[in-house]
């Protein structure tokens, strides 16, 4: 028997992946969250352009503002694009 982890590491553990179990396993849930990241960039989205409505005076935040909003719709798009267009590759 292996005294230290040191002596355990030169020996090998001996065992296989398929020993050790998987840490969801007890509560059930092993799978991912296929719509949060949608959700997020959504609600990104409408946070950003809602910060439009305010006492600022200049319009250089406006711009980056909406720049970014843009740039988050454009990626939302180009994702849902992909994912329906995952089985065709």
């Amino acid at each position: 028997m292996a005294t230290n982890s040191r002596e355990l590491a030169q020996r090998g553990a001996g065992g296989t992946e398929e020993d050790v179990p998987d840490p969801h396993s007890e509560w059930g849930w092993n799978g991912g969250f296929p719509r949060g990241g949608m959700a997020a960039g959504i609600f990104c989205i409408i946070a950003l352009l809602a910060m439009l409505i305010g006492n600022h005076t200049g319009k250089i935040e406006d711009l980056y503002l909406v720049g970014f909003a843009v740039i988050l719709a454009i990626g939302l798009v180009i994702s849902v694009r992909n994912k329906r267009n995952a089985w065709r590759r």
